[in-house]
């Protein structure tokens, strides 16, 4: 579903569509699958969900005579979540953000009317957490992108001669 509302969203040929959101379903399974195999490594999961992407899109451009960025983008967007959710990133920012705000004291220390129980933390529990997302999201985006460049690599000398290198 979040695949099809991109492809909605970035206004696609109708036609084209079916093949975006196969796209964007084979990257997801290879992601996934190789998540578990995989499971301390992030960036080897996210290079191989973004090499099967960018095999399939650079041979359907090369079958199709088409744009591969185009058929790509939705199964791109759809790495990128599925890459922080592997790693553990996107757990531990919500988890982060529950804890701020269930905490039963303001920053000052007077005590908040609601009377919810929870647990406080200070703000350096909170760097460390930021700093991880943030280096999870590097690691994502270097395995998507090397991903990408092997898949250009395999599929490129198979075509024309005349034909450009694909890049993204």
């Amino acid at each position: 579903m979040f695949a099809l509302c991109l492809c909605i969203i970035n206004q696609a040929k109708w036609k084209q569509i079916p093949m975006m959101l196969t796209i964007a379903f084979i990257g997801y399974v290879v992601n996934f699958f190789s998540a578990k195999k995989f499971p301390s490594s992030a960036q080897i999961s996210n290079t191989l969900g973004a090499l099967a992407v960018g095999v399939v899109g650079n041979l359907y451009s090369r079958v199709r005579h088409g744009v591969a960025a185009a058929a790509l983008l939705p199964a791109i967007f759809v790495q990128v979540p599925s890459g922080l959710a592997a790693s553990g990133s996107l757990l531990a920012g919500v988890s982060s953000a529950d804890q701020i705000t269930n905490t039963t004291t303001y920053t000052n220390g007077t005590a908040r009317p609601n009377g919810t129980v929870s647990v406080t933390a200070g703000a350096a529990d909170f760097s460390g957490v930021v700093f991880n997302v943030g280096y999870s999201m590097i690691q994502v985006a270097i395995g998507i992108t090397v991903g990408l460049f092997l898949s250009a690599l395999i599929v490129y000398p198979f075509g024309k001669k005349r034909s450009g290198l694909f890049s993204f």
